[in-house]
């Protein structure tokens, strides 16, 4: 195996295809679906019973509303903290292996980078992600 075919590099390539893929196929609908797809159908639509009602805690109180909005953000903030502590122990992992002469530790301590580099992006970018799945679905 060279240096240019390791499973991390595979398996990064996999998951760029497949999300390419996914965004392909997601664009795909999204410009097939329309109005005009809606209107060529010769079945009567069943009318949506929650057409309008959007969830809301108001009436629960300000104060609950306040409280797990703070909640969250504390939930979130502990993650990217230990998402990070994670990211940066296996970046000295792979120094202290390479500094060492661990050849072959290497490609674990890669894929470790990798694994929490993702999480750590993925957990960092989780505002613009909901925020466009409820843009696409809304």
């Amino acid at each position: 195996m060279s240096d240019k075919d390791t499973p991390a590099r595979r398996w990064a390539w996999r998951t760029a295809l497949a999300s390419t893929a996914a965004v392909i196929a997601v664009a795909a609908l999204m410009l097939m679906a329309g109005p005009a797809a809606a209107e060529t159908t010769h079945f009567e639509a069943i009318k949506n019973p929650l057409d309008g009602i959007t969830p809301d805690l108001s009436m629960l109180g300000p104060a609950l509303n306040s409280k797990w909005t703070k909640l969250a953000a504390a939930v979130w903030a502990v993650t990217l903290a230990v998402l990070s502590l994670r990211f940066i122990t296996a970046t000295v992992n792979i120094k202290s292996k390479r500094g060492a002469g661990y050849a072959g530790d290497l490609a674990s301590g890669k894929e470790d980078q990798l694994a929490a580099g993702y999480a750590l992006g993925i957990c960092a970018m989780a505002a613009p992600i909901i925020g466009g799945i409820l843009y696409i679905a809304g």
